[in-house]
């Protein structure tokens, strides 16, 4: 080889190295930039409601008094609904804090007041629809807020955690923010709550509300009416040629926000193949028609979660083992370790190494495609909760709900084909389901349904009898329900001959003062 050619090719090595090497800086150099420019703009506009980060803490009163108007002033814009006019909160100070111990980068002591989440979504985010606040975290530059939106951002939801963990606080939380930005023409809810409702009751009045179901007997007629609603809102898509809500621009059709708060109650009723195939139609149509999708459950561990790909954020708690980190998240306990680190600095946590709650309460690991990020959530009191309530209006008397006042409904089974969509009547109704369900009498079940929902979904018929908290439950479901049959269709959703003796041996065996009489089923 002659030193020429030698020397050339060494130049082109050192070229090449240099190419690399100067872009890597020049990206670097850009990086840098923006952050000052971003930096410059906070303090420019600091007397414009841009918040400043310092070492005092910010003051909250324990009764909140109303920082800006909450006077629903919203323009359609596009198909895409857009809040203007509608001021937001004003707030001078972030709260400086540390990262909680454990717990990635997530910050300690988030800023308990929600109206600063909202404010610094706000800033953030100013061109999204649909947002809301998630958590807060500590970057380079300080406290960071994690927000998300219903539009062009996530689809559906999924959040699990252990016990204690925050999930209604910051599913909550995220209905707050979302009822103070789109007033009940935009936005309307849907809460299916298997727990009894209990932690959702302030809702129930609420002009945003558009069905809320809270006892074993409601559940089953509030997914069908869901799925009824998104029949509607299809043919009225397909009718304006329309391939997805965001590009409807006639009388306005609200986003419809499911929110699911336990899981394992459901499957309970529907059993496990029928709650998977109801979710895997609906999530995945539902999403044209407008409607979104917060599914909350302690643990999707032994479920069929075929479901989970559609949901565009996990939100993670405690679980107890690592087995639980693959279902609840998608990704692997070692996957979540290394897309959680970068460089030495972890920033992610897989679940069953978040702190354990009530401690870490909060504390939730986010998986948004391969990113994994741990925030910790504001706790919303019942101070806050009982002011935001307050703040979002009431249906007035006699009014049903939107966007189907005074409309028929039919009560449909559950039945369905093998394409999981033929549904079939069995009965019609001339009222709306939330007349129908304040029609119905709600009786104190006597029994924590989430407990004796996942005894049902992890025991064995035989071993039922003698079972303390499935002999407490028959006998406070029998006062009610008065037959062998009802009892069993509040447990399981359907009734059988087995299911029926394990219900008549728990009643009979275990408690014999109850009377021959009050056993026998009513005529």
């Amino acid at each position: 080889m002659s030193l020429s050619l030698t020397l050339s090719l060494i130049m082109l090595c050192f070229a090449i190295i240099w190419f690399y090497q100067g872009r890597d800086l020049w990206r670097r150099w850009q990086r840098f930039r923006a952050w000052e420019l971003e930096e410059l703009s906070g303090m420019n506009n600091q007397n414009n409601s841009s918040p400043i980060i310092t070492d005092k803490p910010v003051v909250i009163s324990p009764e909140p008094k109303v920082l800006a108007s909450t006077d629903h002033r919203h323009d359609h814009v596009g198909g895409i609904y857009r809040a203007d006019g509608l001021p937001s909160f004003r707030y001078n100070t972030i709260p400086s804090g540390s990262i909680l111990p454990n717990a990635g980068i997530a910050m300690a002591n988030p800023p308990s007041d929600l109206r600063i989440s909202i404010a610094e979504m706000d800033r953030l985010y100013p061109d999204l629809s649909y947002l809301f606040p998630v958590g807060w975290s500590i970057s380079e530059t300080g406290p960071k807020l994690t927000a998300c939106a219903f539009v062009g951002d996530v689809n559906h939801v999924l959040v699990t955690g252990f016990t204690d963990s925050g999930k209604d606080s910051l599913v909550n939380s995220w209905l707050y923010a979302l009822c103070y930005r789109y007033n009940p023409s935009q936005l309307q809810l849907a809460i299916i709550d298997g727990k009894n409702g209990l932690s959702l009751r302030g809702w129930y009045e609420k002009e945003h509300v558009w069905l809320f179901a809270r006892q074993p007997h409601e559940l089953e007629s509030a997914l069908l009416s869901v799925r009824q609603e998104r029949q509607r809102r299809e043919k009225i898509l397909w009718d304006s040629r329309c391939e997805k809500w965001e590009e409807y621009e006639g009388e306005q059709i609200p986003l419809l926000i499911v929110y699911v708060s336990e899981l394992l109650v459901l499957e309970s009723i529907l059993g496990k193949t029928g709650l998977g195939d109801w979710l895997n139609v609906e999530l995945s149509a539902c999403r044209a028609a407008g409607i979104r999708f917060i599914i909350g459950a302690q643990n999707v561990t032994r479920m069929d979660t075929r479901w989970r790909g559609q949901c565009g954020l996990l939100c993670a708690g405690y679980q107890q083992a690592d087995s639980a980190d693959e279902p609840n998240t998608g990704l692997t306990t070692q996957a979540l370790r290394k897309l959680g680190t970068f460089g030495e600095k972890v920033v992610g946590v897989p679940p069953s190494e978040l702190p354990i709650p009530p401690g870490g309460a909060g504390v939730f690991t986010l998986v948004q495609g391969r990113t994994v990020l741990t925030i910790r959530a504001p706790r919303i009191d019942r101070v806050q909760r009982e002011w935001w309530l307050a703040h979002i209006p009431d249906r007035s008397e006699g009014q049903g709900l939107f966007p189907i006042a005074n409309r028929s409904w039919e009560m449909l089974s559950f039945n369905q084909t093998t394409d999981n969509k033929q549904i079939v009547v069995s009965e019609t109704e001339k009222i709306p389901v939330i007349a129908l369900l304040k029609t119905v009498e709600s009786p104190i079940q006597g029994y924590d349904p989430n407990e004796l929902a996942e005894l049902l979904a992890n025991s064995k018929l035989k071993d039922l009898p003698d079972n303390p908290i499935f002999i407490s439950a028959c006998i406070a479901a029998y006062q009610i329900r008065k037959s062998y049959m009802g009892v069993a269709k509040d447990f399981w959703g359907t009734s059988s001959g087995s299911r029926e003796a394990v219900i008549k041996q728990a009643l009979g065996h275990n408690h014999p003062e109850v009377t021959r009489s009050e056993l026998a089923p009513a005529a």
